[in-house]
């Protein structure tokens, strides 16, 4: 463990993603390299040279390497557990930082401890809102989701938005996305680890039930935002990271409603990826091959979810 007096430590989790990696931690050093943080870059078994890219470019950044890959979850927990810090910072290696997107959040949550956890404003590449925050897990979340296309960012054009919606430095959400997610330590002896049975995908909405549940505020800062190129790792194995989504969500929603919720949630996503499939073949997207074997294979989610819940 990492014992300082750096107030924040920041976890990158990697898995064949170096270019992405390197934009990242290039704007990490050019945005917040002036706050006292320890850096680490926690590698799932990349065959990308990542590691070599880390140590030659960034030699000042902590690298833990896996012999496989651990997953999401138990790769991020990995890092904590290395550091000591009052703060953790969980950031996606295919995040890029804008001027001043940290710092707000460590202020904030210096003013109000009852915040657990706090994230800001994700945008697309092009500077539209991706998503900020999101709603707790539930059948009628998943239903305007998967059914009727409303995304979490739907309806909401810019940031200018977001603080004519809300007037405030922040707002209470359902959920931080864990592709940039800010934690305070004294929290975790209450709420524990990100749960590593979530290889990835729904381990940021269950941790923030699980602060919820212990009294935290999980909340969006509207005063930062950071560039978020959605899903870089996972599009290059596709369709096991929508099995992944599908069979963690329906898990969430059996925990939180009750094992029989189970059943219209995996009629709703079985309906929403034929939907998607439709669409991607209409559109000749590359998509399309995911989902129809995501479909193909829907018999092994149901087997899946069965057995876990």
């Amino acid at each position: 463990m990492a014992a300082d007096h750096h107030r924040l430590a920041v976890v990158l989790v990697s898995w064949n993603a170096r270019d992405y990696l390197e934009k990242c931690l290039t704007s990490w050093y050019q945005y917040a390299g002036d706050l006292a943080a320890h850096v680490f870059v926690v590698d799932n078994d990349s065959v990308d040279g990542s590691v070599a890219m880390v140590k030659r470019c960034f030699p000042q950044v902590h690298i833990l390497s896996n012999s496989e890959n651990v997953g999401f979850a138990r790769a991020c927990n990995q890092g904590i557990q290395s550091s000591s810090s009052e703060y953790i910072l969980l950031l996606n290696s295919d995040c890029e930082l804008t001027d001043r997107c940290i710092t707000p959040l460590l202020q904030g949550m210096d003013q109000n401890p009852q915040i657990g956890v706090a994230g800001p404003i994700l945008l697309h590449s092009n500077g539209a809102v991706q998503r900020a925050g999101g709603e707790r897990v539930s059948l009628s979340r998943l239903f305007k989701e998967q059914l009727l296309f409303r995304s979490a960012s739907c309806g909401i054009r810019s940031i200018e938005e977001i603080r004519r919606r809300h007037g405030a430095a922040y707002f209470d959400t359902g959920f931080v996305s864990g592709a940039c997610m800010m934690i305070r330590r004294s929290m975790l002896s209450r709420t524990g680890l990100l749960r590593e049975d979530f290889f990835m995908y729904g381990e940021d909405v269950e941790f923030c039930s699980r602060a919820k549940k212990n009294g935290f505020k999980t909340v969006i800062f509207s005063n930062a935002w950071i560039v978020h190129h959605k899903g870089q790792s996972a599009v290059k194995n596709l369709e096991p990271a929508l099995r992944a989504s599908v069979t963690n969500h329906v898990r969430l929603i059996a925990e939180q409603q009750g094992r029989a919720a189970a059943i219209p949630a995996l009629v709703i996503y079985f309906f929403g990826s034929f939907m998607r499939l439709l669409l991607s073949c209409l559109r000749l997207d590359t998509r399309c091959r995911a989902w129809f074997h995501l479909l193909v294979h829907y018999h092994r989610i149901i087997k899946t979810v069965a057995e876990k819940i």
